[in-house]
């Protein structure tokens, strides 16, 4: 049986119920709550494609912005002349993925894909290969299509694996010499999902740049796709992709 007095104790404590209430509104409003979906399923998010993601004007984006920042629940981090903008703990990502499931079971049906993948998609760089949306696709793919073979926490570039790598112009035998660790799983921000890192990955990224397939800013850690990078992911990776803006 439920101690009532423990209940009414903690009721009395309203900073707990402020708390949680004000937590509650943040999320409850349907422009802030896509952005933080958005932030859940990418590392790093500027507030223009907040705006994009949110379907509101760029000044009302960083009016939510900065109610998000002062909560607690985003970190802003500056980089170059750009601001990017993040979940501030993976716990926000599990709260927020409480709120889908528990939604999707009232309303009997599974959620919709979230708002950001309503705009073009967009990639980031984790030192010197790709993460976010982007890496973590590619990854999948890799997986699916048998690539690589993943056995608890390693992974193995497969025959069929080496051979993708090869017509790209990357020499897998090349990297295995090197002392940088071959491949490995590199976690996203949410540490529920991976892109590839080490030299595979790196290599990865440079035959993308020089094959005219993306462009990268090393200084904004930003890479963006060329329409011919959208046609070769398409063909080579079974990526269907918007091109960035």
């Amino acid at each position: 049986m439920v101690d009532r007095r423990h209940y009414f104790g903690y009721f009395r404590n309203m900073s707990g119920i402020l708390a949680i209430a004000r937590i509650a509104a943040l999320m409850g409003d349907p422009a802030r709550l896509n952005m933080l979906l958005a932030m859940k399923y990418d590392d790093a998010v500027s507030a223009g494609e907040l705006a994009d993601i949110a379907g509101i004007a760029r000044s009302t984006a960083r009016e939510h912005l900065i109610k998000l920042v002062d909560s607690g629940l985003v970190e802003e981090r500056p980089v170059g002349r750009w601001r990017y903008y993040s979940l501030a703990d993976t716990e926000i990502a599990e709260l927020l993925e409480g709120f889908e499931v528990f939604a999707a079971k009232i309303a009997g049906t599974e959620p919709a894909p979230p708002a950001a993948d309503a705009v073009p998609l967009h990639a980031r760089c984790c030192g010197d290969h790709l993460s976010s949306q982007l890496g973590t696709r590619i990854a999948d793919h890799f997986a699916a299509a048998g690539l690589v073979a993943r056995s608890d926490d390693d992974i193995e570039l497969t025959a069929t694996g080496e051979a993708l790598l090869e017509r790209l112009g990357v020499r897998p035998h090349e990297l295995r010499c090197r002392p940088r660790r071959f491949l490995y799983l590199c976690p996203d921000w949410t540490r529920t999902s991976f892109h590839i890192g080490g030299a595979v990955g790196a290599a990865l990224l440079r035959a993308f740049v020089s094959r005219d397939w993306m462009r990268v800013d090393r200084k904004a850690r930003m890479a963006r796709l060329t329409s011919l990078g959208l046609d070769a992911l398409r063909r080579e990776f079974g990526l269907e992709l918007r091109q960035s803006g």
